[in-house]
């Protein structure tokens, strides 16, 4: 007998553990001109809009559900002639509490509201919905954008400067951007029945440009200049030499002076925007210079209606490019050049192996 007892009691106690979390949904529903509503159909449903339990209101508009664990719930109060309610119910971390609201019932669509189990005011928005942890990282010209995915969210809509730019199913957005130019995005879930989050915080990023490319060099001498097209958004560009800066230009173009004669040089090109954030490394391109040529020793012949220049030949040389005055005359492939003069009249000649 004294075992049994023991039974009793410990299934007692058991009974009051498991119905300690129990919880009372009670209230009253009301017509839109606040007068009560009696047999209205009162359901509680789960997330998948399956009736978990239901009542009939009372002549005094009252209707009582018991023993509800605390939960994510729909309560649907629906009355042929009266109208028609919606409201969620989300449960809190802790300290749950019996529930008692008042509800009205109305022929057109409204907005869904939510209750905690706190006997709190409602609100508008979806706790369960709230988005969290939302980040951005950049390439060239692209934001990519990612937070937590929200189980009882639908879609997500997201916001550029305030502006609505999606609705989407995923927790992921890729988004091509001007490059240099900061934009900062918030997110907003959606759940059933129009529900929806607050909008998150916002998060601002920029995107760097694309790197430089179809980069070109020309040779002269020891002199390399190079040429590449125009990036977009590009307000500058970092030219290296063997991995060192040696340059910051406005434009597309860069000559490089005064290198050592017959060696090779390699160099990588940066664009730089607006907010100098800086592109990735331009494929690495490779110049070498010319091979040192000794300038030729010039002499010159002259009679009463021409002069006769003659110089050496330069090992390596082409051509020879005749200036007179400073001025392009003539380019020859041997060592001589005769010029036309007038009486009385100078000039001054110089000659280059090319």
């Amino acid at each position: 007998l004294l075992k049994m007892y023991t039974r009793v009691i410990s299934y007692l106690f058991l009974f009051s553990i498991l119905r300690s979390d129990s919880l009372t949904v009670s209230g009253t529903v009301h017509n839109d001109s606040g007068k009560e509503v009696k047999k209205a159909h009162v359901t509680l449903r789960n997330l998948q809009d399956e009736i978990l339990f239901e009542d009939k209101t009372n002549r005094k508009g009252k209707f009582l559900l018991e023993d509800i664990e605390p939960n994510f719930y729909y309560l649907v109060v629906e009355h042929e002639e009266q109208g028609f309610s919606r409201v969620k119910l989300n449960p809190r971390k802790t300290r749950n509490r019996d529930l008692i609201l008042r509800l009205e019932l109305s022929n057109v669509d409204s907005m869904v509201q939510c209750y905690l189990f706190a006997n709190q005011n409602p609100t508008n928005f979806d706790p369960a919905l709230a988005v969290d942890g939302l980040e951005a990282t950049t390439k060239a010209e692209q934001v990519t954008l990612t937070w937590k995915d929200i189980r009882q969210a639908n879609s997500y809509r997201l916001y550029e400067n305030g502006v609505e730019i999606s609705i989407q199913k995923t927790n992921r957005l890729e988004k091509d951007v001007t490059p240099g130019k900061n934009n900062c995005y918030t997110v907003q879930a959606i759940g059933d029945f129009g529900l929806t989050g607050q909008v998150s915080g916002e998060f601002c990023a920029s995107a760097p440009t694309k790197a430089p490319r179809d980069i070109t060099i020309e040779i002269w001498k020891n002199i390399l200049s190079l040429k590449w097209s125009p990036v977009n958004g590009a307000k500058s560009y970092i030219i290296k030499r063997d991995g060192e800066k040696v340059s910051s230009e406005m434009g597309p173009a860069f000559v490089d002076a005064d290198l050592e004669f017959d060696k090779d040089y390699y160099y990588t090109i940066v664009a730089v925007n607006d907010l100098d954030q800086e592109s990735e490394n331009s494929i690495e391109v490779k110049g070498k210079t010319r091979e040192f040529v000794s300038p030729p020793i010039l002499s010159s012949m002259k009679d009463d209606e021409k002069v006769v220049l003659i110089w050496n030949e330069v090992d390596a040389a082409e051509t020879y490019k005749v200036n007179r005055d400073g001025e392009y005359v003539s380019s020859v492939k041997t060592t001589s050049f005769s010029d036309p003069m007038h009486p009385g009249k100078t000039y001054c000649y110089q000659v280059t192996s090319v």
